[in-house]
């Protein structure tokens, strides 16, 4: 599987110039962590929503690849795949959830992917890579993120393309079952209001499942099999 986005934005001076006057980080403090859980930027500890963020770095370190990954490492939340044989992924936040992955049907937690909302639960299925962080909303959010966000809200926020720095970073994954992972991304500053960042990730691995060919043959003459 793999996958291949590109995105532009727009410098923010003042949040630049915040950047640029801000003091120098103590490497003795804890980081403050920033979430956008209220379509706002602030500080998790003073945001009045329930939320747990999950950084990419945690994600890698972790290995997780989707969303799937999540259960039980946030706290009520419960992901598993559909029992009805399809390919939807069943999300569950403080025991709510819906069993509907038809066309008529609607999920009970809401996905958003850089804030914009996806309605069926196959796309949980998508690969993470290359992301600011994901965050996990507990509790109804309807009066910020729409329909579906009965039981809560997981927001995907993906790296912004950086307008100071040309970088790019690969990391190549190697495991059991034949595991290879391939993950890559590029920022591409073009000028001072225009910049692109290319992201790519592919997985590879072999069934759990005994794939060798089998050469045992029945030979059982009493019950006239040979």
């Amino acid at each position: 599987v793999a996958g291949l986005c590109a995105c532009a934005a727009l410098p923010a001076t003042a949040q630049q110039q915040g950047a640029a006057a801000a003091p120098p980080v103590d490497g003795n403090a804890i980081p403050e962590v920033v979430v956008t859980a209220t379509r706002h930027t602030t500080s998790l500890l003073r945001t009045p929503v329930s939320v747990t963020a999950v950084t990419q770095d945690e994600l890698t370190r972790k290995g997780i690849t989707d969303v799937r990954g999540l259960s039980g490492e946030v706290p009520n939340l419960q992901l598993g795949s559909a029992t009805d044989g399809s390919s939807g992924v069943k999300i569950s936040i403080r025991g709510v959830s819906s069993n509907d992955f038809t066309e008529i049907g609607n999920p009970a937690v809401s996905l958003n992917v850089d804030g914009i909302y996806t309605p069926r639960p196959q796309s949980a299925l998508a690969l993470l890579f290359d992301l600011e962080q994901i965050e996990v909303l507990r509790g109804p959010q309807g009066t910020l993120f729409g329909r579906n966000a009965t039981g809560g809200s997981i927001n995907i926020i993906p790296a912004k393309p950086q307008f100071d720095s040309t970088e790019g970073h690969g990391t190549l994954t190697v495991g059991r079952y034949n595991l290879r992972q391939l993950t890559a991304a590029q920022n591409i500053p073009v000028s001072d209001n225009f910049a692109m960042r290319a992201t790519m990730m592919a997985i590879k691995r072999d069934s759990y499942l005994n794939q060798q060919q089998d050469f045992y043959a029945a030979d059982f003459p009493e019950f006239g099999v040979t």
